[in-house]
């Protein structure tokens, strides 16, 4: 059965409504969105947002064409899609449909760090920095703590790694062979043992 577009008769106050709740939908579908280039700008704020299927660019490979497994999941999708703030619809944000056809089956949600890391919350990225901060828990222990609390959740290994990598950008203090390491402009400074 083909991949289903999202509906387009609801309308949203703003515009990551509008796209949360098309995220929502290809989730459920077997595929993921991308907010690409704001347009139709107006006192500075765009008016428009064109989504494209994460899948779009590149060629398409089809699963069949040779046994060495390719390190992008594109097959250039021409699936498209466009939300518009509409000054007829009470400046509600409408989504509207440019290409409604995939080329691609359908996948599990795990498959897309759109649906892993790109749906978690404030709060549980905040645990998973605390974990990060105050443990010496691998990613796989990060990982099954925050599923304790939150069964839903989807995330890898290289997601948590990922998160690491961004927090030690950041300058949050991480901790590593059981010190707390902050790093700086100047290089990695130890603050001291996380052992009591």
């Amino acid at each position: 059965m083909p991949l289903q577009p999202p509906p387009t008769d609801k309308h949203f106050a703003t515009s990551d409504e509008a796209f949360q709740a098309l995220q929502a939908h290809a989730r459920n579908e077997g595929f993921a969105m991308v907010k690409k280039r704001p347009s139709c700008y107006e006192d500075g704020k765009p008016r428009r947002y064109d989504i494209a299927c994460v899948r779009g660019n590149g060629a398409y490979k089809p699963k069949s064409a040779g046994l060495r497994k390719s390190t992008t999941k594109r097959t250039g999708c021409p699936f498209k899609m466009k939300i518009v703030q509409r000054k007829d619809s009470d400046d509600l944000w409408v989504p509207g449909i440019l290409c409604g056809e995939h080329n691609h089956e359908p996948d599990l949600p795990i498959a897309f760090p759109e649906h892993r890391r790109g749906a978690l919350t404030d709060a549980q990225k905040t645990i998973i920095r605390a974990l990060l901060h105050h443990s010496n828990l691998s990613a796989r222990g990060i990982i099954e703590v925050l599923k304790h609390q939150y069964p839903d959740v989807l995330l890898t290994e290289k997601d948590i790694w990922n998160l690491r990598r961004e927090s030690i950008l950041l300058g949050w203090p991480i901790v590593k062979d059981g010190t707390t390491s902050t790093t700086t402009s100047t290089g990695t400074t130890n603050t001291g043992s996380t052992s009591t």
